[in-house]
């Protein structure tokens, strides 16, 4: 409103004397005042969805998996029948949901696969085994996520697992290989 003033005052020194100059202050001043606001109602409403150099939100943070990350794991197919020496696909199922920040990234029941071996144990009869598995992965939306068997990068030793009661299936506690940038979920 200042400015619209001052425009006012300067705007004098060109136009002729009249004979109500602070009528004529008070119209520019109001004349001023609504052609900013029609301005800005027209860039807020009209040209924001013309143009392309519009403003865009803030957009939200990416869930990050961090390497490391436990991820708890049910094999599908049943292992009693394995011997010493097979190898081949295997696949899993997420036994828990996988969160990072409060955000669920992978729901129960999301898949995994990879390849397994089996080795006896010494003076087994068949049931004592060891599971090797290599390039395991896990699908969380598009993204295919590499598990190793140690928390630790270059860990040694093999995988932590337990057979499930009755079924010939374990439960396998596996970690994220690498730090993994997953697409915005909604909390």
């Amino acid at each position: 409103m200042i400015g619209g003033a001052a425009a006012s005052q300067i705007s004098r020194l060109y136009y002729p004397y009249t004979s109500r100059p602070y009528l004529r202050a008070w119209h520019d001043v109001l004349l001023g005042f609504g052609g900013r606001a029609e301005d800005h109602l027209m860039e807020q409403f009209i040209l924001s969805h013309i143009t392309t150099h519009a403003r865009r939100a803030a957009a939200a943070p990416q869930p990050i998996l961090r390497e490391g990350a436990a991820v708890s794991l049910i094999s599908v197919e049943d292992l009693s029948a394995k011997k010493a020496g097979d190898a081949g696909p295997i696949d899993f199922v997420l036994a828990s949901d996988l969160q990072v920040d409060g955000v669920t990234v992978a729901k129960v029941g999301a898949e995994a696969s990879g390849r397994v071996t089996y080795a006896s144990e010494t003076g087994g009869d068949g049931e004592a085994m060891r599971v090797g598995l290599e390039r395991v992965r896990l699908k969380v939306g598009n993204t295919d996520i590499p598990l190793r068997s140690t928390q630790v990068r270059g860990g040694g030793g093999g995988p932590q697992y337990h057979r499930l009661e009755g079924s010939g299936r374990i439960a396998i506690e596996l970690y994220v290989a690498q730090d993994y940038m997953l697409p915005a979920a909604r909390r």
